[in-house]
């Protein structure tokens, strides 16, 4: 753990060395000393760690080392942050300070060297003492793990990108899942609840989700919801979330509903004479069930309810027609299916190498507890055969004959043995709610904020990618579960709570994180508070304590706020340090004009619940010259950005809906890699072939002068590009796609617009989008023949969605061969359409299909019909491209 610490202020020194040499003067060279000894240090790190638990002296060491680099680091911010005051026009300074540096301003700055040189000479003293305990407490030198670059390991990171991850490893309750399948089909018409009940890490979830996907359940019920509750729950929280995973809100729709009632009354109606089946996952409290009750109404048609809980007293007395089920844990030979999982390759471990008898001892004590033996699984598979018996001697040491193992020695060994750089990552976990939904594409962007991601050797590869590469190392050792993919692509992922628990747990022993809990004793958090650097809160009257209290740890560095109002936002600018700002409100308020003085602010993400009136920004956004993420997607906020955007030089992703803003400047953001939304026309006025870095971008055509043509020729220079949405809001004619058939990395592509008919032609059998492998299409008005073509100029893709008016005809007609790769196929309200016509040898590796809102279609054709439902979440890529 702490040798990530280390490996980021040194990584850190090294930056300030570069960027402030002329400023430092003759302090560079203490710098520079603290740079050496700080890398030196790294190197005896590992034996450390690996004492910590046994030796209470390299546990003091450890601290000690955390202590004085986290302070490096504190003395370096300080030094920007005054740097940034001196530099500050004399126009924006007030009061005495502001007099003094208007009379002195060079000696201010021979000041702040001054004690920048006292503090490193502290330092200093500090880093020799700990070398010296360090040979008195016997610590060898060992080189640490770092991330591999061989290219095994890369064709390795490729293939996790690639790859179809299994949202859950699904083996046994087989018996189980047929026997609830009647439960749910049953001709009983009132609606009748299903409970699933047993200790954490059992499955509850995971059977309750095979059910829910399963095909005949989607084929039986006409609406489809699922939320988890959790042990601390908002209500309104809970029935907004369960009213989006039925239906698609607008934002005027969420106006109206400020109350739970409203909600309540909102779901009651939208299920209607609706056959629904709703999922109420992780149940703690009664309470909770009858609120929701209330909202599900009894249709008569055979509506259900699954529900999973830990408590039997929750389960048997759910309704008056309730059906509880225990589940059982796994048997011998579905524990071993389990855990052979957890290996690419099956056979390997059938060899006698790797101490098969070793491993079936191991597995055989986890008691069939699922989770317990997925964890092991991807323990064991980081390690080489040699280092099975030492796992397990580790772990029988604890135990005692035939008892089974005790999830959480397995739980604190996968964290004990993970590598340094992977620990900050998992820990950071602990900071979001329990069975929150996380975005990947978020979460990645935090880790390189927060300075947890190294630079990869492989020279191809941004901080991002390899912050992926982090987290799927997260979940092939078990420690994340995949929540949601997307078009074969990673979109979400959650932490199992008992996995939150050893984070939060972990994190309290090292001073990593607290989470403020208003309720609580505050005298039993007075610690956490004032040490720890990253905080959180999850509630409105959690963040109105927090912010009036007294004592406050001034050198936070992350802060997370959820179903947080204006107690937060007037509190959150006297943390003058912070790198990572996420804020989710319920309802929008006033940004104070401060926010601009986090100099130092990395990542900034604004959400809201209720999108009511419309909020702007503080133009002093500008002057967040570190910033690397500004996401403002849902929100109402408006970002005025038409000043000094170009000041924001290390902006990698701008991600908000700017209407028709100006981004004067925005050429100069050479860094960006994610680009939406931008008006088509603010687009065109810059010169963005400059964004050479470009990989996600989104362009709305809000307004379109009647001579205007469009052009995608500003398009074509961006060759890094992997993501295009085009999405005209007013009525588009897009005259040709040719200018996008040179972006060789272009993989998603969204155009909501008609395309002309010579728009789309290919030359012979040439494929012109050769990695393109999703296509979404809405308003494209598209005949047959282009449809051909489309199918000669994409022969590689994977996902495709015929959207609103995307077809012209009535009759839709696959020839043979035509999109000889496509897995899954959406029909999306095809007004038009009479007849679908599918020539034998099309589309020959479909594997899922929906055919949704297209009325008049009088018949799917006979080859497709037991092609399965395809789920919802492989056509909600688009959801990630448009705001």
């Amino acid at each position: 753990m702490e040798g990530a610490i280390i490996s980021f202020v040194v990584q850190k020194l090294g930056d300030f060395l570069i960027a402030k040499a002329k400023q430092l003067g003759s302090v560079k060279q203490e710098v520079e000393w603290l740079q050496r000894e700080l890398n030196m240090m790294q190197g005896f790190l590992k034996d450390a760690e690996e004492k910590r638990d046994t030796n209470e002296s390299a546990r003091r060491w450890l601290l000690q080392i955390r202590d004085v680099a986290y302070d490096i680091e504190d003395v370096l911010d300080n030094f920007i942050l005054e740097e940034d005051i001196d530099n500050e026009p004399f126009s924006r300074q007030k009061g005495l300070l502001a007099f003094i540096r208007k009379c002195f301003g060079q000696p201010q700055k021979l000041i702040t060297l001054y004690y920048m040189r006292k503090e490193i000479g502290k330092l200093r003293a500090r880093i020799e003492e700990i070398s010296r305990q360090r040979e008195n407490y016997g610590i060898e030198y060992k080189v640490q793990e770092e991330g591999k670059s061989d290219p095994a390991s890369v064709r390795l990171r490729q293939l996790r990108r690639t790859s179809s991850y299994m949202i859950d490893e699904v083996v046994g309750f087989n018996d189980d899942a047929e026997f609830l399948l009647a439960k749910l089909l049953h001709e009983e018409p009132h609606r009748c609840v299903i409970s699933i009940f047993g200790m954490g890490g059992l499955g509850k979830t995971t059977l309750a989700r095979k059910l829910y996907h399963s095909t005949t359940i989607q084929h039986e019920f006409r609406c489809f919801g699922w939320v988890s509750v959790s042990q601390d729950y908002d209500t309104k929280d809970v029935l907004q979330r369960l009213i989006k995973s039925f239906m698609t809100l607008t934002k005027e729709e969420m106006e109206y509903m400020t109350t739970e009632e409203d909600l309540e009354r909102y779901l009651r109606n939208i299920l209607a004479n609706q056959r629904y089946l709703a999922v109420i996952d992780d149940v703690w409290h009664m309470e909770a069930w009858e609120i929701l009750k209330r909202a599900l109404p009894d249709n008569k048609n055979g509506s259900r309810v699954i529900i999973t809980t830990r408590n039997k007293f929750i389960a048997e007395r759910l309704d008056e027609r309730t059906y509880s089920h225990a589940l059982r844990f796994l048997n011998p030979k579905e524990s071993w299916e389990l855990f052979c999982k957890k290996f690419p390759n099956r056979s390997i471990v059938d060899r006698e190498d790797y101490n098969l008898k070793i491993a079936e001892e191991m597995v055989e004590r986890c008691g069939g507890l699922p989770l317990l033996i997925i964890v092991l699984g991807g323990l064991l598979s980081v390690k080489t055969p040699v280092e099975w018996p030492i796992i397990r001697e580790h772990i029988w040491r604890n135990l005692k004959k035939n008892d089974p193992i005790h999830i959480k020695l397995v739980l604190d060994l996968s964290f004990m043995n993970l590598p340094y750089y992977l620990k900050p990552c998992f820990l950071y976990l602990g900071l979001y709610p329990e069975d929150y939904f996380i975005k990947v594409e978020s979460l990645c962007r935090i880790w390189v904020a927060a300075g947890f991601i190294k630079p990869s050797s492989d020279k191809g590869e941004t901080l991002e990618e390899t912050a992926e590469d982090y987290l799927h190392q997260l979940i092939d050792r078990s420690l994340i579960q995949v929540a949601e993919r997307c078009a074969s692509r990673l979109t979400g992922c959650r932490v199992h709570d008992l996995l939150r628990e050893l984070a939060i747990e972990k994190a309290r022993d090292l001073n990593f994180l607290h989470i403020f809990k208003g309720s609580s004793d505050l005298t039993l958090q007075s610690d956490a508070l004032v040490l720890c650097r990253r905080h959180t809160l999850h509630g409105d009257s959690d963040a109105e304590r927090y912010f009036s209290l007294d004592s406050w740890n001034h050198k936070l560095r992350s802060l997370f706020g959820f179903s947080v109002s204006h107690h937060f936002t007037e509190g959150v600018t006297r943390f003058k340090f912070l790198r990572v700002l996420e804020v989710h409100l319920v309802y929008y308020v006033v940004m104070p004009d401060e926010i601009g003085n986090l100099i130092h602010l990395r990542y900034l993400r604004l959400s809201c619940s209720h999108h009511i009136g419309s909020m702007a920004l503080p133009s002093s956004i500008v002057n967040l010259r570190n910033l690397q993420t500004l996401d403002v997607a849902y929100t109402n906020f408006s970002v005025d950005l038409s000043k000094n955007i170009s000041n924001m030089k290390k902006l990698r992703h701008l991600v908000g809906d700017f209407g028709e803003a100006h981004l004067e400047g925005l050429e100069r953001l050479t860094d960006l890699q994610t680009l939406k939304d931008v008006d088509y026309e603010s687009w065109i006025r810059y010169n963005p072939q400059k964004l050479v870095n470009l990989r996600d971008l989104c362009i709305k055509i809000v307004f379109l002068p009647r001579d205007r043509e469009i052009t995608l020729d500003s398009i074509a220079a961006l060759k890094k590009l992997q993501s295009l949405a085009l999405h005209g809001v007013v009525p588009t004619i897009f005259p040709s796609l040719h200018p996008l058939s040179g972006l060789p990395h272009l993989q998603r592509l969204l155009i909501s617009g008609r395309i002309a008919e010579e728009g789309i032609t290919g030359s012979g059998d040439q494929a012109t989008f050769p990695k393109l492998n999703c296509l979404k299409l809405v308003f494209s008005m598209l005949g047959d023949v282009s449809l051909a073509n489309l199918s000669k100029l994409m022969p590689n893709l994977i996902t495709l969605e015929l959207g609103v008016e995307s077809y012209a005809g009535t009759t839709l007609h696959f020839r043979k061969k035509c999109f000889p790769r496509l897995e899954f196929l959406r029909l999306n309200h095809l007004y038009r359409l009479l007849e679908w016509e599918v020539e034998e040898g099309a589309m020959l590796m479909l594997k899922g299909l929906r055919v949704d809102g297209c009325l008049r279609l009088r018949e799917i054709p006979q080859s497709l019909r037991s092609v399965p439902v395809a789920p919802e979440s492989e056509f909600e890529w688009t959801e990630y491209m448009v705001i």
